[in-house]
Order: C-alpha cells, then sequence, then structure tokens
C-alpha cells in the first residue's frame, strides 16, 4: 500500500501522539519497567548475599576439616621416624602423600571461593614432574591393583624434568585424571 507523503507523516505524527503522549498507555509500560528494574536489582543482591555466605560456610568447613588433617600428617611423619619394613614405608608414603593431596584438595574448596571473588592467585615454583607423576600414581595403586589395573607411566628422555609452574594445579589435574580413569575402566589399561 503506498502513502502519499503527507500521508505517511500523519500516521508518523499520530503514532507518535497516542504512544508517547497517552497516558493510560505510557505511564504502564513505565511502571512495569520500573518493577522488573527492582526486582532484578533484588535478585542480584539475593544472589551476592548467598555467595558471601557459601564463601563464610566453605571457610569454616575447611577449617574444620583441615585441623584434624594435620593432626593426621603431624602423626604420620613421626611414624616416619620409626622402623618400619620397605613395605611398610612404601604404605606410609602412600598415605602420606595422599593425605596432602585431600589437604591439597581442603586447600582448593577455598582457592574456589577465592576464584569467585576475583582473588586467586597461581603459585610459580620449581618442581620435580617425574616425582609429581610418581606421588600421583602411588595414591591410586591399592586401587588399581584391586581393580587388576596396571598403572605404569612413560616419559620421553628429551622432556625436561624440572618446570618453574604450579605443582599443586598439575597434581590435582593427575590425579583427577587418574581417579577417573580407573572408576571408568572396564578393561586393563
Amino acid at each position: 500500500m503506498a502513502y502519499a507523503g503527507g500521508t505517511l507523516l500523519l500516521l508518523a505524527l499520530l503514532w507518535f501522539l497516542i504512544f508517547f503522549f497517552d497516558r493510560k498507555i505510557f505511564t504502564p509500560i513505565l511502571q512495569r519497567s520500573e518493577r522488573v528494574f527492582e526486582s532484578e536489582k533484588a535478585a542480584r543482591a539475593a544472589a551476592d548475599a548467598a555467595n558471601h555466605a557459601k564463601s563464610a560456610f566453605l571457610a569454616v568447613m575447611s577449617h574444620e576439616i583441615r585441623t584434624p588433617l594435620n593432626g593426621i600428617l603431624g602423626n604420620l611423619e613421626l611414624l616416619a621416624r620409626t622402623s618400619l619394613t620397605e613395605r611398610q614405608q612404601d604404605r606410609l608414603n602412600i598415605v602420606n602423600s595422599s593425605s596432602h593431596a585431600l589437604l591439597e584438595i581442603i586447600n582448593d574448596i577455598l582457592d574456589f571461593s577465592k576464584v569467585e571473588a576475583g582473588q586467586m592467585t597461581l603459585e610459580t615454583i620449581r618442581f620435580d614432574l617425574l616425582d609429581l607423576i610418581e606421588q600421583a600414581l602411588a595414591i591410586f595403586i591399592p586401587l588399581a591393583d584391586a581393580k587388576d589395573i596396571h598403572l605404569f607411566y612413560a616419559i620421553p628422555p628429551t622432556l625436561p624434568r624440572y618446570y618453574d609452574g604450579d605443582p599443586t594445579r598439575i597434581r590435582q589435574i593427575l590425579v583427577n585424571l587418574l581417579s577417573n580413569a580407573i572408576k571408568l575402566s572396564l578393561i586393563h589399561i
């Protein structure tokens, strides 16, 4: 349908007058917009309060779990100073390594809260990759043996042994990968 120039201008002016000067239409639209804005503002405040409560809970629970775990680690250290057979020493090393890994997981829970708050920092220290891999594998040897899974690793001789980075995060990744691999394995690896 074609409109003459004047007719189109008249229609545009009528539309403008109807929608922007008619209080019956314009005022409710503004009121709805204000209610939506206030609802969103209240929801944002509630979400912030929930995040704060969650972070506080994680901090308290992590502390409550960490305290007895540090007692276990201290006793493991004392036990390591006694005379043990080679097999007992191997088992003690596994329990000690597992306990340290658990402590790191608990610390990671606190780190998660830090990530949400934008306060997460990664460590950059020198670490032995071979030692880190062996520690991670040692944790899972009993579980793998129980499922008749043979764990092994191969590192190319050209791969450097020492790196600068965050060994805690790398160990966490290795432990998660190994745990999932063993849990989900139905056949020999």
